[in-house]
């Protein structure tokens, strides 16, 4: 290496020490609007004078004895170019910037004026990377722009407040709110159900996320559900077989540490059956038959037996083959499979039945507490069998219980739906709170 080589060498590494020990001074940016803090990074091995000098006048003067952050406050100051002046024991440094004016303008919308989720959003003529103030009484939030827009959120009780957006120290928009407590907006349900039916409750509050309980009871029977509901709306379908009896629907909604609550009445009636046959042909029999919904009706001719729900019409068209001279159809009610073969088997049946004969006439004969009849007393263990055989039958032929469905007219597309002021309403219950 040539004596010329190692010269240079040491004269950049000279160069180097002594650049780096120098004060160094970083402004964020060189342009600012007035009403903008200037920030300065400042590097410095102490006993540092920060000076901002105006057409040779110093406007500002800090000292600093170790690097940091600087801010400089320009609400005070005059539009024009700047000079950013620093020194300590191991060199200076001078940096430029320009303060200019600008009529800052900003939007103010409410997106959401719940307690716990007070937003607030709105447009601005200030560049992206800048920053307003929002105010909401005692309460401060400093946000970014970003694509001209800002977004505040504020986790404030029940009552009025007033928001204000600011740059700087200027106010650009202000407004009055009055933020609403958490509530329940609605409650949809059906007031009146014979027994074993659902009870689908449509509940919807002025959040979203929240927990609902309800609580079906009367003076000797009470039942207890509960749900949470992602949405601001949900749907509760609670299956309880109540007695007949006239009931109150408690619907408690919680959202943090927020409640509502609701109270609606509910009747509860006497189940229903009714049946009659439609076609008779070949050995065969459809049967239309009434009963509550959800119900599971047992069509019953000898050894053949068929099964079905009713839907929501509260009717059911079912095809049977038929053994003798009757059919019977049975309802299971809230009774196990097990508990209805019993039945049959003994001739005990203990729950709502009635009897087809299927003579010219087509006689009905409705047997509430009777048993089966003459063929009685092996009417159980026919049954089993031919529960298997019309099982196996109706694999084979594809027939689905909802090709038997009663296809009619829904009873409740028709329903009235009314506001609730009090007592029991034989329509569909909306309880909506403004």
């Amino acid at each position: 290496m040539s004596r010329l080589t190692i010269l240079l060498v040491l004269l950049g590494l000279i160069l180097f020490i002594n650049t780096s020990s120098a004060i160094i001074i970083q402004p964020d940016k060189t342009e600012y609007f007035l009403g903008e803090p200037i920030k300065l990074q400042v590097y410095t091995a102490g006993n540092a004078t920060i000076q901002l000098i105006k057409n040779g006048i110093v406007v500002w003067e800090k000292r600093m004895d170790e690097s940091g952050t600087v801010y400089i406050s320009t609400s005070s100051m005059a539009e024009g170019n700047y000079t950013v002046y620093a020194a300590d024991d191991r060199g200076e440094v001078v940096e430029f910037i320009r303060l200019e004016k600008v009529s800052a303008t900003a939007t103010l919308e409410i997106k959401s004026k719940i307690e716990g989720n007070l937003t607030l959003c709105g447009k601005t003529n200030l560049p992206d990377g800048y920053k307003l103030k929002v105010k909401v009484d005692g309460a401060e939030k400093e946000v970014e722009i970003f694509k001209s827009s800002y977004c505040a959120n504020f986790d404030v009780e029940e009552g009025v407040y007033t928001a204000k957006v600011l740059f700087a120290n200027e106010t650009l928009n202000e407004s009055r709110i009055y933020v609403e407590g958490f509530k329940i907006r609605s409650v949809r349900f059906q007031p009146e159900l014979f027994v074993g039916e659902p009870l689908n409750i449509k509940v919807s509050a002025n959040l979203k996320g929240f927990d609902v309980k309800i609580a079906i009871y009367s003076n000797k029977t009470e039942k207890k559900l509960s749900k949470h509901v992602y949405s601001d709306s949900g749907e509760i379908v609670f299956n309880a077989w109540l007695p007949p009896a006239d009931y109150s629907v408690m619907i408690l909604v919680i959202h943090g540490n927020s409640t509502d609550i609701m109270k609606l009445p509910l009747k509860i009636k006497e189940s229903f059956l009714s049946a009659s046959i439609e076609n008779l042909s070949d050995g065969k029999a459809v049967i239309l038959a009434k009963a509550p919904i959800g119900h599971v009706l047992w069509f019953v001719s000898g050894s053949k037996v068929k099964k079905s729900i009713v839907g929501e019409e509260r009717k059911v068209l079912a095809s049977i083959e038929t053994e003798g001279k009757e059919v019977m159809i049975l309802d299971q009610l809230n009774r196990s499979e097990d508990e209805v073969l019993e039945m049959l088997n003994t001739g005990e049946i203990e729950v709502p039945h009635v009897k087809l004969y299927l003579n010219q006439t087509l006689k009905v004969e409705k047997t509430p507490e009777s048993g089966v009849g003459e063929s009685g007393e092996n009417a159980g263990e026919k049954i089993e069998e031919g529960i298997k055989e019309t099982e196996e039958k109706e694999t084979k032929e594809n027939v689905t219980e909802s090709q038997e469905m009663f296809e009619g007219v829904n009873v409740f597309a028709a329903v009235l739906t009314v506001l609730i002021v009090g007592g029991i309403l034989a329509a569909l219950v909306v309880m909506i709170r403004g």
